[in-house]
């Protein structure tokens, strides 16, 4: 029987990619996504194109942190604050937390506070401490200042004249010497003593006494001497004529003093020294009454005049508050404390942090008072959680706020003091270092853990970095300007830095390149950010002279067929938008070094065709390269299917 001839023919297929949707480093890729990228954005999705061009706003030495308040930039650069380029203060090299309460910019762990109305840089606590026996209680509720406002500080001690051993005693007797005084040389370090025919007594340089007076230095400061301890010690001495009569030796304990403190000004009230009405203060070292040793609220500031005629600065407290008035003899301690808070936010007027265990919130609209429980609306708060772990990061978040450790999230939800009422959660949390990567967008916080980037609407947190696979990162800082999250992380493995886009409205990846961002902030429609070598850049300016370099390598394309692929044609339809753009494309096959099959400067030609010799494989990876403006509309791949080997 004869049957006909049916001749063979290859059926040719074609595959079209029109969406590009961003890196996968995972398994499962879609088509149309990236291996990797750099310097491309979805900004013109479906389509790929590179970034906008940045702009270098400033240089630091050693930039930490950048805030902006106000229309001010803030910068930390190594020890120094600066606004505007201006350095107003000084702070601890290393990272920091900025808060805006009020009118008021506070810096932590550092603790100082920024005044935008009065432009005044301070210290966020307040400490006065008195000179032993200078702290007097009149009216039941006033503390009255004897001495300035800074402290004594004892460079030396010594003693002259005896020591204190058993048989010399305390006592005020004359000094058969005629002593008159005792003078310290300050350069030398050596005394002198001087007397008179009259003769003084230990009553004239007792314990207490000033005996030495150093003259004042260009900076102020005084070194004086003191008498401690009176020593006696009395002989008896057989007499020619019979009987006995006595000698004394005199000898005396000393130290010698200085006043510390930054400034040596008149004592101008404690005003002068940050403390403020309504600041709630604790009080120590009170031995004469030592159960003064507490809290209490500063209400009012004021003056006593002594009977010497001498005006003193009093702080006013709540009438009656101590019950016995007099002398404190000992060196008495005013403070104004504030909690070494490890992360920071603003959130209803308050300032929201968290020390070891404890969470608090200042009082209403006043970052300098924590400990203030007058039974207010306006009082401070603080409540210690049971969870284990460190807080990572804390954040305002609608009427809550959000404290996060690497495993939890404690939410606090209320409107003053006692309505708050807090609930934990055992949902992943904002990884440790990385505090700097929360961003609140629309009302969806975005944030780094553990195993990647999550959003937070108000449920349970939805990681939204599948496409990272097993990558894990750390040490995430993050910004964002209008849908787009930036976010800065190094590699755990390879220790390297990249920048990558998250295209919230589209769900898409990519990263931009290998820059690090130390620190982002966001003013007037343009987001910021301290490069790794001390840059201010500037994400999205109006002008930009960079040329960008731009790459994407698709993932790998295997079209679902097990049997080899005969590749024969690929064809892009792309635009290079400027004359000094060009466009590479480079393949690879298996897994083979890629090489190069094509490059194009022709501006005009819209749809670029492009030949590929035809080689039989099982998947291929195609990288485009280039520099300058272009748009790539979508990629056609022509093959046949052969056997499976």
């Amino acid at each position: 029987m004869h049957l006909p001839y049916l001749r063979s023919r290859k059926q040719k297929t074609e595959k079209q990619t029109i969406a590009f949707r961003g890196v996968n480093y995972g398994e499962g890729a879609q088509d149309g996504q990236l291996e990797n990228s750099r310097n491309v954005t979805s900004e013109r999705f479906p389509c790929l194109s590179p970034r906008a061009g940045r702009s270098r706003e400033g240089e630091h030495e050693s930039a930490t942190a950048v805030y902006y308040f106000r229309g001010m930039r803030f910068v930390v650069d190594g020890n120094k604050l600066t606004a505007n380029g201006a350095e107003i203060g000084t702070v601890s090299p290393g990272k920091k937390q900025f808060a805006a309460v009020n009118s008021k910019l506070v810096v932590f762990p550092d603790k100082i506070v920024y005044d935008t109305e009065t432009g005044e840089v301070r210290s966020l606590t307040a400490e006065y401490t008195s000179d032993a026996g200078m702290l007097e209680v009149i009216n039941g509720k006033e503390i009255v200042a004897h001495l300035g406002a800074y402290n004594v500080e004892v460079v030396s001690s010594g003693n002259i004249g005896g020591t204190s051993y058993p048989s010399l005693r305390e006592e005020k007797v004359p000094f058969l010497q005629n002593l008159e005084s005792v003078n310290y040389n300050v350069e030398t370090g050596a005394f002198s003593f001087g007397a008179i025919s009259e003769g003084k007594t230990a009553e004239d340089i007792a314990q207490g006494n000033l005996f030495v007076d150093a003259e004042k230095g260009a900076d102020g400061v005084s070194t004086w001497g003191r008498v401690t301890t009176v020593y006696e010690q009395r002989h008896r001495v057989a007499s020619s004529t019979g009987g006995y009569y006595y000698w004394y030796q005199y000898g005396f304990d000393y130290e010698i003093c200085k006043f510390t403190g930054t400034s040596f000004e008149q004592f101008d009230g404690f005003e002068a020294l940050n403390f403020r009405k309504g600041d709630t203060v604790e009080i120590s070292g009170a031995t004469t009454f030592p159960d003064y040793n507490r809290s209490y609220t500063i209400r009012d500031f004021g003056t006593y005049t002594t009977g010497d005629g001498e005006t003193l600065p009093t702080m006013i407290f709540d009438a009656d508050v101590f019950p016995t008035n007099g002398v404190e003899a000992g060196a008495v301690t005013i403070k104004r404390n504030v909690p070494n808070l490890t992360v920071v936010t603003e959130s209803n007027n308050r300032l929201w942090g968290a020390e070891g265990n404890t969470i608090f919130a200042s009082a209403l609209g006043d970052p300098t008072n924590f400990y203030t429980y007058d039974g207010l609306d306006t009082d401070s708060y603080a409540v210690a959680v049971a969870s284990e772990g460190v807080f990572t990061g804390c954040c305002g978040f609608g009427n809550s706020v959000l404290f996060w450790k690497e495993d939890k999230l404690h939410k606090i939800l209320g409107a003053y003091p006692s309505q708050y009422t807090m609930y934990e959660y055992n949902v992943p949390g904002v990884k440790r270092g990385s505090e700097n990567s929360m961003v609140n967008v629309n009302e969806v916080i975005y944030y780094h853990g553990r195993e990647g980037v999550y959003r937070y609407s108000g449920g349970s947190p939805e990681l939204i970095s599948e496409n990272f696979g097993l990558r894990r990162f750390q040490e995430a800082a993050a910004g964002a300007e209008g849908d787009r999250y930036y976010i800065s992380m190094q590699d755990v493995t390879s220790e390297e830095w990249g920048l990558w886009v998250y295209d919230i409205l589209r769900g898409i990846w990519l990263q931009e390149d290998e820059s690090q961002g130390v620190d982002f902030a966001y003013n007037e429609g343009k987001l910021y950010y301290i490069s790794g070598d001390g840059g201010l850049m500037c994400v999205n300016p109006e002008e930009s002279e960079e040329t960008v370099a731009w790459s994407a390598t698709t993932t790998r394309m295997d079209e679902v067929f097990h049997n080899r692929k005969c590749y024969s044609k690929l064809l892009l339809r792309a635009e290079l938008l400027e004359d000094s753009a060009w466009l590479q494309v480079d393949i690879s096959c298996d897994g083979e070094p890629f090489k190069r099959v094509y490059t194009s400067r022709d501006k005009r030609s819209k749809t670029l065709v492009i030949p590929i010799m035809p080689k039989r494989c099982d998947s291929f990876r195609i990288r485009l390269s280039g520099e300058g403006k272009f748009i790539l509309r979508s990629l056609v791949r022509e093959f046949g299917v052969g056997s499976e080997y």
